[in-house]
């Protein structure tokens, strides 16, 4: 796949084995496409781009910066009898459908 233009380096994993970066694809509508390139793969386009951007060719590859943590805090799980009163209402519903 051609492309003129690849711009915005940057290591996508800390191992440094794929680069994000945005490529202009001659085939494509948009003028430019986040694409990630790895040395290794099935796409000889892929190879090249990850080639050009350690040999400096569109400038310093910025860093990997690790997405933040987002911590989670369960809700608290509902008591037994909070439970029982679910299903009691759950079985008068059917009760009264019947």
């Amino acid at each position: 796949m051609k492309y003129t233009q690849v711009l915005n380096p940057q290591w996508a994993n800390a191992e440094h084995t794929a680069i994000n970066c945005d490529v202009d694809f001659d085939d494509l509508r948009e003028e430019l496409v986040p694409f990630t390139a790895v040395a290794i793969g099935d796409y000889e386009h892929s190879h090249q781009i990850f080639a050009e951007c350690v040999a400096g060719n569109y400038g310093v590859i910025a860093e990997y910066v690790a997405p933040p943590v987002v911590e989670y805090t369960p809700p608290p799980a509902p008591t037994k009898e909070e439970l029982l009163a679910q299903l009691q209402a759950l079985a008068a519903k059917i009760e009264a459908m019947e």
